[in-house]
């Protein structure tokens, strides 16, 4: 019988911000500064701030150093 790990990922309006963190492979403050500081951008939805999968993918590039 095999284990799946548990995710915060959930089908639906984007990441939560410590899914979001932990699908960047970055701390979980890390990206709250860079929200903090507008290098990310967050939507509310259901009383939540949440991160789109597009702003996902931009922020890896930010990330790992390749941002043009």
């Amino acid at each position: 019988m095999t284990t799946m790990k548990s995710t915060r990922r959930r089908t639906g309006a984007g990441y939560s911000i410590p899914a979001a963190a932990e699908e960047l492979d970055v701390p979980y403050k890390t990206l709250r500064e860079a929200i903090k500081r507008e290098q990310a951008q967050t939507i509310r939805f259901g009383g939540q701030e949440r991160m789109t999968k597009r702003e996902i993918e931009r922020l890896r590039d930010l990330f790992s150093g390749t941002a043009a």
